[in-house]
């Protein structure tokens, strides 16, 4: 029964989450992962940029003909594809987020949303530190994290009365 709340939950979290990237300027183009694969450099240009390089401060838009000069096709799609707006925030939809927990909590026992929250928190934390890290972890470790995380979790509220 768990396993279908992560699975309902996956498509929610996958798309209300994006990455934050603050001001850009600590974002390496070549070597953070914020597109969908790695850019490609045209021949010649400077590889070291930061995202922050690619945005035109006065008008908050993409600089599109740095872009164009700078990047292979598929690469300026990838690019002009992310909305600026997005690229300051993370979100999770909250109204759509608690209605789903909401769901949950009336099929779901005490501990079952306690194994869900903690699996489904580890899933998301591995899944940004591949994306933004290039850290892969194997599921088995994943469960592992996330079995001792609950495991402290219980153990240092133990003296609390639950409802």
């Amino acid at each position: 029964m768990c396993h279908n709340c992560l699975l309902s939950a996956r498509d929610l979290i996958l798309k209300g989450s994006i990455w934050p990237i603050g001001n850009r300027q600590s974002i390496k183009i070549s070597n953070n992962r914020w597109l969908p694969c790695s850019p490609i450099f045209k021949l010649g240009v400077d590889t070291t940029m930061k995202v922050g390089n690619l945005i035109d401060h006065q008008t908050k838009q993409w600089n599109r003909s740095l872009i164009q000069a700078t990047f292979t096709q598929s690469t300026q799609d990838d690019i002009l594809s992310i909305k600026l707006t997005n690229l300051a925030c993370r979100r999770v939809p909250i109204d759509r987020l608690y209605a789903n927990c909401g769901q949950m909590k009336g099929k779901l026992t005490g501990n079952e949303m306690e194994i869900w929250v903690i699996v489904a928190w580890s899933i998301w934390n591995t899944r940004n530190q591949f994306c933004f890290e290039a850290k892969q972890s194997q599921p088995s470790d994943i469960l592992r994290g996330a079995t001792t995380l609950l495991q402290d979790y219980q153990r240092l509220n133990q003296h609390l009365v639950r409802p």
